[in-house]
């Protein structure tokens, strides 16, 4: 799913990097670059922040857990 999102979001960014830099008049061959490198900015970002938000919510989700446990007196230690 992040995998998903993460492409979605570097295509859009592609054409709107791409579509900015036509009507700016810049170069085809400057445009498509710019629009490339864009796009993998973007797929790496989605990547990195899809990772920490699943990072986040198991950390949130074990702490509860462990919280829960410690009030009922199940501690395993």
């Amino acid at each position: 799913m992040i995998r998903q999102a993460s492409i979605i979001m570097a295509v859009a960014g592609f054409f709107i990097v791409a579509i900015v830099g036509t009507v700016s008049g810049v170069e085809p061959h400057v445009c498509s670059i710019r629009a490339l490198i864009g796009a993998a900015f973007m797929y790496v970002l989605g990547r990195l922040a899809g990772a920490l938000a699943v990072r986040m919510m198991a950390d949130a989700a074990i702490r509860r857990l462990t919280t829960q446990q410690r009030e009922d007196g199940r501690d395993n230690r």
